[in-house]
């Protein structure tokens, strides 16, 4: 996930990535497997950003900073975590 300026489209910050394993897929916190679908909720204080990440069978909440993307928690998948 990148968060780009919406003025001017410039990148700001990334969060997620592909893991270690050949083909890229990754099962840790800031890692995806087939991340197939987004949500937006939250508020206009605290904007959440849900993804459904697909092949780890969990959705991911990702939160908003000025310069960053927070790893929030996700739930689902073999062993879900709440930060």
């Amino acid at each position: 996930m990148q968060k780009l300026r919406l003025a001017d489209g410039a990148f700001v910050a990334a969060a997620g990535g592909r893991g270690p394993q050949p083909g890229g897929a990754g099962d840790h916190e800031n890692q995806f497997n087939s991340p197939t679908g987004l949500a937006v909720g939250g508020n206009e204080l605290v904007p959440l950003l849900y993804v459904c990440d697909e092949n780890n069978h969990r959705i991911v909440v990702l939160g908003d900073r000025v310069d960053s993307l927070v790893w929030h928690y996700d739930f689902g998948g073999c062993a879900a975590t709440l930060h």
